[in-house]
């Protein structure tokens, strides 16, 4: 506290407690202090001990305190006890008789600022007495305070008088509570009290007759913590034998740790340096060497005695350009991490290294500390790695490819094969049409795909050739729209075109390509969109002479596509997904149309909301010339009545629960199994969890599982067969029925799903009858 701050202080008005039980002694009091010109105070009478501790605790923040020891509540010396028992640190006069002068004395001793006696003071002596005692407080908590942040305290000792006393601080690095706990001299002689050890210093310092210092490991008591603490003794003889001593203790705990901390780093940076695989070297800026380690001149493939006559270790570093950004950052005090630059060693070999730099000052200038990582082996095997990779990775695509497109081709064509399977058996009636068109849709499918994969090859081997006839967008359109009608038809979906008025009515340009990229945006379109509609447009943009430039625009309600995917689209197997929901194709489709057009010197793009919809727009540029008649081809098809291959047997009532979500397939695997078996019992599921939710409800003898499902798939299905399902159904035979190539490579694959056994698509119908034989026999011997 500055002297200013501490007249500021004492100008104030004091707020003093008197415990004094007489109302005209405390009337005299506050007449004395209210004449008085060295102290203003505030007096507050309280006349028992118990009103006046009530009063601290509501207003702990007195300044002083005047209490008489004798009160109606408690007498004597045990009046001061409770009050410093309830306020250690309250700032307390005692007031006494005239015949209790040695009480007063005590009192002091017990912790009392000072003491006056009834009737021999004045209004000036009180008032010296007050801000004396308010000033010693002020001084005495400034001075805890400070020995508390520098965390050292003071005791003294005087064992003749049994008098001995210790700061808080003292209490509070033994780790007790300094208000709580006050130890005596008689305390002291307990070799298990923590202050005995002021015993011993009391004791060597006697004996030396003079000033002694430890330095010693203690433990707290409250939490067993190990403090360094350094003691100091000073013995001063005062008559005879007599002696008084004084000393302190200080906790250097966190210096002596940060002391041995750096000693142990020190310690581990001398065993880094030396024994460190990684080159490690001290030098000044222009690279004259200051220290190194072994390795650097292993790293060098030098003496190290011969490095160290070396200009500078700089010399050794390269390419050029690498080696100036290095100096640079040298120049400018720039530390560098994990820096690449390549070290020549002084048998002509080069090594890829990582440099890592930090910088330090000597009596002689500044230096850096240098840290060279050799990563030859690393970097070849990266190189090597990354080859494997690519490699690994272009297998996998081509891996990934081929069972996609083996998936989508056995899919139809196993729907193809049925429906041929059941037409053999069938007169030529109206069932014969329905099937001649399922085998259609199915190989358009089919052709599709395959016409897709043919054709990224041929884009990508530069192959593509594009002719010129005459045609019409309009008659073009109205095609397209009819071509699509029964995939719209089924999905119960709008398909609409608009040509506009301007466009011409016949143009020149490859219509086989022109309807190739309509009918993929288009049929994209319809793909994508479960409910709503289609719309598909041409406009013209503009006109010359010779030739007309038109925009095509697909516009639909589906699923949409989200923004992070409209820049990968057009990239060859990327596909759209959706939760649920599993889309046929290759992934190749948009990557052609988008070849095909810009083939041709047109562009495309496209917009979307996810789930509201996209918009597909291109731009193609097209001749003005001549006119030709059209040809139309016009294809038949001739058909025989077959008998059927399968031998009934009336007799069979086997329960067979067929998982499909290919329609197609669903009626291919009823009929066949109604041919084979006509009492069977057969019911269909889209997926596996409506597969769960029938097996829950009734036994079957089999389950002819698909693997690829929207929903939930044959996989995830069979695992919850096996696991949760309780009864009969829990260990039912299950068939795989799919398109799946992993089945086909490896048997244990299916087998570990859970799956007894596999029939790939398209299956031959006399393996699939022998397979459900064999399993729902196994099962019946067995039960």
């Amino acid at each position: 506290m500055t002297v200013k701050e501490s007249l500021s202080s004492y100008n104030r008005t004091q707020n003093v407690l008197l415990v004094e039980d007489d109302s005209s002694y405390a009337r005299l009091v506050e007449i004395l202090l209210g004449e008085s010109d060295i102290i203003d105070c505030k007096i507050t009478n309280k006349q028992s001990l118990r009103d006046s501790l009530a009063e601290l605790q509501e207003q702990p923040h007195y300044d002083a305190v005047l209490l008489d020891l004798s009160l109606p509540d408690s007498r004597g010396f045990s009046t001061l006890e409770h009050m410093l028992g309830a306020h250690p640190s309250l700032n307390i006069i005692v007031l006494t008789g005239r015949n209790d002068k040695d009480m007063g004395l005590h009192a002091v001793k017990a912790g009392a600022q000072d003491f006056l006696v009834k009737g021999e003071f004045d209004a000036e002596d009180l008032a010296k007495s007050l801000r004396y005692a308010i000033e010693r407080n002020q001084f005495l908590k400034k001075l805890e305070e400070t020995q508390r942040l520098a965390r050292i305290g003071n005791w003294e000792c005087e064992p003749d008088k049994h008098y001995f006393m210790a700061s808080d601080e003292v209490y509070r690095i033994f780790g007790l509570p300094p208000r709580q706990t006050k130890y005596t001299c008689q305390d002291m002689l307990n070799p298990q009290n923590p202050f005995h050890l002021f015993l011993e210093l009391q004791k060597e310092s006697r004996e030396n007759k003079n000033y002694i210092q430890k330095e010693i490991w203690i433990k707290r008591l409250d939490n067993n913590e190990e403090r360094f603490v350094t003691l100091r003794c000073s013995a001063r003889k005062i008559e005879g034998d007599e002696y008084y001593y004084n000393g302190i203790i200080q906790d250097f705990t966190d210096l002596k740790q940060a002391h041995l901390a750096q000693k142990e780093s020190q310690k581990r940076y001398q065993e880094i340096f030396s024994q460190s695989y990684d080159a490690i070297y001290t030098a000044d800026l222009n690279g004259h060497l200051l220290d190194c380690n072994d390795s650097t001149a292993k790293l060098l493939n030098i003496h190290k005695e011969e490095l160290f006559s070396h200009d500078s270790i700089h010399n050794f570093f390269f390419p050029e350009e690498q080696k100036t950004i290095f100096l640079q950052h040298l120049s400018k005090r720039t530390a560098v991490k994990d820096f690449e630059l390549q070290i020549a060693r002084k048998d002509d070999q080069y090594r890829f290294c990582l440099v890592s730099t930090s910088f330090g000052k000597t009596s002689e200038g500044a230096t850096y500390n240098c840290i060279i990582r050799d990563i030859t082996e690393r970097k070849q095997a990266e190189e090597l790695r990354q080859a494997r990779d690519i490699a690994e990775q272009t297998a996998k695509v081509r891996e990934q490819v081929i069972a996609g497109v083996s998936h989508d081709m056995r899919t139809p064509m196993n729907a193809i094969i049925g429906m041929l399977n059941l037409l053999k058996r069938t007169e030529l009636t109206d069932d014969q049409v329905e099937y001649i068109q399922s085998i259609k849709q199915s190989s358009s499918i089919l052709l599709g795909i395959i016409n897709d994969i043919l054709q990224a090859s041929s884009i990508k081997n530069n192959n593509v050739s594009f002719e010129s006839e005459r045609f019409s967008p309009r008659i073009l359109a109205t095609n397209l729209k009819e071509m699509l009608a029964h995939k719209v038809q089924e999905k119960a979906l709008e398909l609409t075109y608009a040509v506009a008025e301007n466009v011409p009515e016949y143009i020149w340009g490859d219509q086989l390509r022109l309807n190739q990229i309509l009918y993929n945006l288009v049929g994209n379109a319809v793909k994508f969109t479960e409910r709503g509609k289609v719309h598909f447009s041409i406009d013209k943009l503009r006109e010359d002479e010779t030739s007309v430039s038109l925009k095509f625009t697909v516009k639909d309600t589906g699923i949409g596509i989200p923004p992070d995917k409209l820049e990968v689209i057009f990239q060859p197997f990327t596909r759209v997904y959706q939760k649920g929901k599993v889309f046929e194709g290759t992934g190749l489709g948009l990557s052609i149309v988008k070849n095909l057009i810009e083939l041709q010197g047109g562009s495309i793009s496209a917009d979307s909301i996810p789930g509201k919809g996209s918009t597909f727009f291109f731009e193609l540029t097209f001749k003005k010339q001549g006119v030709e008649e059209d040809t139309t081809v016009v294809e038949s098809s001739q058909s025989n009545k077959k008998e059927s291959i399968f031998e009934q047997d009336p007799e069979t009532t086997h329960k067979i629960l067929i998982v499909e979500d290919h329609k197609m397939n669903q009626v291919v695997a009823q009929k066949t199994l109604e041919e084979k078996w006509s009492n069977a019992y057969i019911k269909i599921a889209d997926n596996g969890k409506k597969a769960i939710e029938i097996l829950r409800k009734e036994d079957f003898d089999i389950v002819l599982m698909d693997i690829q499902m929207p929903v939930m798939d044959g996989l995830e299905a069979t695992g919850i067969i096996r696991t949760q399902l309780e009864g009969k159904n829990q260990n039912i035979p299950i068939l795989a029925m799919t398109a799946h190539v992993l089945l086909n490579d490896d048997e244990s694959y299916y087998r570990d799903k859970g799956i007894n056994d596999y029939v790939l698509k398209p299956f031959e119908p006399e393996e699939l009858f022998q397979k459900i034989d064999h399993y729902i026999g196994q099962r019946s011997v067995s039960t």
